[in-house]
């Protein structure tokens, strides 16, 4: 489920190998996870009512001839009494990402690892996904969500049922 890892950064999960400049490199995932007091849900993209939630910060990384190189992006908001699960997003930066992101398997392999901690720790009843992701197109993304099994919600979010 991940590894405790100190301060700041609560745990580590291990992505697995990708290539990257031109070489095969250890991929992990370092992760804050802390309680939030939540005042207004009022603009939440899912059905919430909870006034607590559990914030995740994920950032992607791989140790490269320069040092520590961070590639991406992922967050995540739990809202225990509601049990749903908000992925907010999960992205790579500019020189990691290779075209549409339904084809882009470093993009595949990060959101698979990151839902999947989420899922293990939380255990939500459902999980919501913002319907945009400004760095692709509307359709490229909801191709990209649609192939993980996530249905429209409404205009501004995907969701899905996982148990």
């Amino acid at each position: 489920m991940g590894v405790e890892i100190g301060e700041f950064w609560s745990y580590r999960i291990e992505i697995g190998r990708m290539e990257m400049e031109g070489e095969e490199y250890r991929v992990w995932m370092k992760l804050l996870i802390r309680e939030e007091v939540c005042r207004d849900v009022s603009h939440e993209i899912a059905p919430v009512r909870g006034s607590r939630r559990i914030y995740v910060l994920g950032r992607p990384c791989y140790a490269g001839p320069a040092g520590k190189v961070m590639m991406g992006n992922a967050q995540a908001w739990h809202y225990p009494e509601d049990e749903v699960l908000i992925l907010w997003e999960c992205y790579l930066y500019e020189p990691y990402r290779r075209g549409r992101p339904k084809d882009d398997r470093r993009l595949n392999r990060l959101w698979d690892c990151f839902e999947s901690f989420l899922m293990e720790r939380f255990n939500p009843r459902d999980i919501y996904t913002p319907s945009w992701e400004p760095i692709y197109s509307g359709v490229e993304w909801e191709e990209f969500l649609r192939g993980r099994g996530y249905e429209r919600f409404d205009e501004r979010s995907f969701g899905k049922r996982v148990r």
